[in-house]
């Protein structure tokens, strides 16, 4: 690998901004699948088995933890959309009611 050497030069900054850390009022990252009837609004609609593929998830809310947090609720979500048993115990991170 080959490095650069600037000397004395300042870089220009062009922009400065942040990024979006969604923090959560329940104080922790939800992973879960989302329930039919909170998208449509609606009780009477079935929810389909626990083991059926597809549907609507979050991975939300990890806050300044993210990059750290992140690989792992990538690999639970992947394992809730593939109707697979999570890795890990959910429990404490489902959507709030």
């Amino acid at each position: 690998m080959q490095f650069v050497d600037f000397g004395d030069a300042e870089p220009e900054v062009l922009e400065v901004g942040r990024c979006v850390r969604p923090i959560l009022t329940v104080d922790r990252p939800i992973i879960a699948k989302v329930p039919l009837r909170m998208l449509l609004g609606q009780d009477s609609i079935a929810e389909p088995s626990s083991q059926s593929r597809g549907g609507v998830f979050v991975n939300t809310g990890h806050g300044t933890s993210g990059i750290t947090f992140g690989p792992g609720g990538g690999l639970v979500l992947s394992e809730l959309i593939l109707g697979l048993q999570p890795s890990v115990d959910l429990s404490g991170l489902g959507l709030p009611l």
